[in-house]
């Protein structure tokens, strides 16, 4: 491991916004404006490979007893299975990571 970021932001937006309008969920905006929100991924990993190289990834966790029915957040996990998360983090990280 090289190393670990934490709260790191899932630019560009594009990618994200394009999975929420894929599944007609409308991309949030800072309150009061017209000012889109950045996500994050609670972590950014670099780990080096056995050839050398680096490869990124990130993890979001999450506690399950936080994701309580009728709350936006367990709205959202089950709006984007597991499978469409892994994509989205990687279509957001797919331009070199910023941060």
């Amino acid at each position: 491991m090289i190393d670990i970021r934490e709260q790191f932001p899932l630019l560009p937006l594009s990618p994200i916004q394009d999975v929420g309008r894929q599944r007609g969920i409308r991309y949030p905006l800072y309150a009061q404006t017209t000012v889109p929100f950045v996500m994050t991924t609670d972590f950014v990993v670099t780990v080096q490979q056995d050839d050398g190289s680096a490869h990124e990834f990130a993890r979001t966790v999450k506690y399950t007893d936080k994701l309580v029915p009728g709350t936006g957040a367990c709205a959202l996990w089950k709006a984007f299975p597991l499978a469409s998360v892994s994509r989205l983090i990687a279509a957001a990280h797919a331009s070199p990571i910023r941060g």
